[in-house]
């Protein structure tokens, strides 16, 4: 099980975002081979949000737990959460990592 807390928010920034949350699996290194997911055991290679003009708030914990399901391929994992100005791909703030490893 893993854990991410939110992306940083800047003052003056917005106050509502989409929300993207992604995981890079190990020997990815370009966009078209993240996974966004997208609630539960669902997972999509298309950006898209996992909350669409989320209202920006104080959060004191994480925003994700995630077990991964046996027999995923060992290596080394990045979780990115990100906020972005609702519709866009223009980010907000700063992106949110996890790194992880996971053994067979």
């Amino acid at each position: 099980t893993t854990s991410m807390l939110p992306p940083k928010r800047l003052r003056g920034q917005p106050s509502g975002a989409d929300v993207y949350i992604a995981l890079q699996p190990p020997g990815c290194n370009a966009l078209a081979c993240f996974l966004f997911w997208l609630g539960g055991a669902n997972f999509t290679s298309t950006p898209t949000p996992v909350l669409r003009n989320w209202s920006i708030g104080a959060t004191s914990g994480p925003i994700l737990r995630y077990t991964f399901a046996a027999g995923r391929t060992p290596g080394s994992y990045v979780w990115l959460g990100a906020f972005t100005t609702p519709g866009t791909l223009s980010v907000i703030g700063s992106l949110a990592q996890a790194p992880l490893t996971l053994r067979p």
